[in-house]
């Protein structure tokens, strides 16, 4: 039997199938007739699910070692888990832009995650390098990232805004999906630069007034 569908989504398919696999079972029980659901979009959905599974473990995973990479240099875990959350942040708009937007969750759009964090990471280890030769020459935390931001803003914001205009030719393209990867990765790129250069400096001096000083033997 062959069926021809007029929903493309990704998740209303996969609900489909998994409806009409249910049904099958139970309509066959007991009479040894086995059924399986197969063809291009089956194989799609399958494909989409081992996709978003394998992002969400590799993001878990990088963000543990980028975790332990900032421990390691500036031997503060609070230092570590603050370069997480300008990261993260970056997805979080993408998938609620996503979400706003009603862009589909496919192959193309499940790899923008994977990408923005990568150039997030650049801007973060830009901006705490930074920040670390500064505190070493006994500049104080607010003095020091006033310094960084002003010494590696522009860099960032040019490096960023070059980024953002290549990826935006994909948005005068005719083919969705790269239309959908150019939106999707331009807005992270954008709201990453934004966490770098404005709530990265702020956690920084937070976590200093809360008593999580990084001081100068710990750069």
């Amino acid at each position: 039997m062959s069926l021809r569908l007029k929903e493309h989504r990704s998740g209303e398919v996969a609900e489909l199938i998994t409806r009409l696999q249910r049904q099958a079972n139970e309509l066959f029980t007991g009479t040894g007739v086995k059924v399986d659901i197969t063809g291009i979009t089956a194989l799609f959905v399958d494909m989409l699910e081992l996709v978003l599974k394998s992002q969400i473990k590799s993001l878990i995973l990088v963000s543990v070692a980028i975790l332990i990479v900032f421990f390691a240099v500036f031997r503060s875990l609070g230092i570590g888990l603050l370069s997480i959350v300008p990261n993260m942040l970056p997805i979080a708009a993408i998938f609620g832009i996503m979400g706003y937007l009603k862009i589909p969750l496919d192959v193309s759009t499940a790899m923008v995650s994977s990408v923005c964090f990568g150039i997030a990471v650049d801007d973060t280890i830009h901006f705490l390098h930074r920040y670390r030769l500064y505190l070493k020459k006994g500049m104080d935390v607010v003095e020091a990232v006033q310094c960084t931001i002003r010494s590696v803003g522009e860099a960032l914001i040019k490096t960023s805004m070059i980024l953002t205009f290549g990826f935006g030719v994909l948005l005068f393209g005719y083919f969705m999906p790269t239309v959908f990867f150019g939106t999707l990765l331009c807005t992270g790129i954008i709201t990453a630069l934004l966490c770098d250069l404005f709530l990265l400096p702020a956690l920084l001096v937070l976590f200093n007034r809360k008593g999580g000083r990084m001081s100068t033997k710990a750069a």
